[in-house]
């Protein structure tokens, strides 16, 4: 009889021992499941560092300050519709043009070289104008680049003798290729090559196909700023040549498959003004 009671004690100390763990497990279910559906409600997210799970982001801002003592612009709206105009020199062929989604006069380029009227551009500088890049989105050749020069020494179109030695330079090129556009720059000073810079890839390019693109340059001395579209492309600190007297832009615009009423290059609204210096040289 002893034993028997002893069995029935062991038994109900084990039963109050199994019920006191299940408890113990359902609460840490329910708090896992609280936490769970916490989560998923997007009150609060922590990843296993303990930190929350926000996405990295940047600020940037578009720092160009234009010129404000214009030295050159030229709109063509003097220029008659159809003829080239009268002050930019080429070898190759050229119109003025309307746009149907384009205000004002545009210089109609096709695969060539074409040089503006001489301007003093000075070390410190900026030049802006208004592209346009149309081709068929579906066409299956690869779409013609389009470079622009700076060069010294121009005098009316020198530039486009076959003579012609290049002494001091700056130039970048914009190519597209399939939905992006791969943009360089070169410069040369006292004839040798000063820099040739990486290759800049703009994104989603194609989207710009047929629209204006404003191309926005500031000149410092070496220092090079180039925008496309507020986009910075390109901060070179040491690419310009020293003393380098550029006075002339050179626009060249290289072959293609396409044949010309399948492509159509246009740029217009140029201005040239005098920049101010690098602020940053006083705080070296």
């Amino acid at each position: 009889m002893a034993q028997g009671f002893l069995n029935k004690l062991k038994q109900k100390a084990e039963d109050m021992a199994s019920k006191t763990i299940d408890k113990a497990i359902d609460g840490k279910g329910k708090k896992n499941r609280e936490a769970n559906n916490t989560s998923q409600s997007g009150v609060k997210t922590e990843n296993s560092s303990g930190s929350n799970n926000t996405a990295l982001t940047s600020t940037t801002t578009y720092d160009f300050v234009p010129g404000s003592k214009v030295l050159l612009a030229d709109n063509f709206s003097q220029d008659a519709i159809g003829q080239f105009p009268l002050k930019w020199y080429t070898r190759s062929k050229g119109e003025i043009v309307t746009l149907n989604n384009a205000k004002g006069n545009w210089l109609r380029v096709y695969p060539g070289t074409f040089v503006s009227p001489v301007v003093n551009i000075g070390e410190n500088s900026t030049i802006e104008f208004d592209l346009i890049m149309n081709w068929p989105k579906a066409g299956g050749y690869l779409v013609p680049a389009i470079g622009f020069a700076f060069y010294d020494r121009g005098n009316k179109g020198e530039i486009l003798s076959y003579d012609y030695r290049l002494k001091n330079c700056l130039k970048f090129t914009i190519a597209p290729y399939r939905s992006e556009a791969a943009i360089q720059l070169t410069s040369y000073e006292n004839v040798a090559k000063k820099l040739e810079s990486d290759k800049y890839r703009v994104a989603n390019f194609e989207s710009k196909v047929g629209s204006v693109i404003h191309v926005a340059i500031s000149i410092q001395k070496e220092r090079v700023r180039i925008w496309l579209d507020q986009e910075k492309v390109f901060d070179l600190p040491q690419a310009a040549p020293l003393n380098g007297n550029l006075n002339q832009l050179k626009i060249d615009m290289s072959t293609s498959n396409y044949t010309n009423d399948q492509l159509g290059y246009y740029v217009s609204n140029f201005r040239f003004a005098e920049g101010s210096s690098d602020k940053r040289s006083k705080l070296l």
